[in-house]
């Protein structure tokens, strides 16, 4: 369940950041990607990430977000 949220959050993340692609101006899109990121710099998204036994950690999740940009 941990790793669908996750996974969940990373998808929703690409959709915001495809359509702030698309539309630089649409506030939902810039809402959306803004509660995401605040998701990923937090200790309960790395509880989460631990929990679910996930490869890689948490910096290489933050690395490839950062990076998406």
């Amino acid at each position: 369940m941990a790793a669908s949220v996750i996974n969940h959050a990373l998808l929703y993340r690409e959709k915001a950041v495809k359509k702030l692609k698309k539309d630089p101006e649409c506030t939902a899109a810039i809402y959306m990607l803004d509660e995401l990121d605040a998701f990923f710099k937090s200790t309960w998204f790395e509880e989460l990430l631990e929990f679910s036994g996930a490869e890689g950690g948490v910096d290489k999740i933050r690395e490839m977000i950062t990076n998406e940009c």
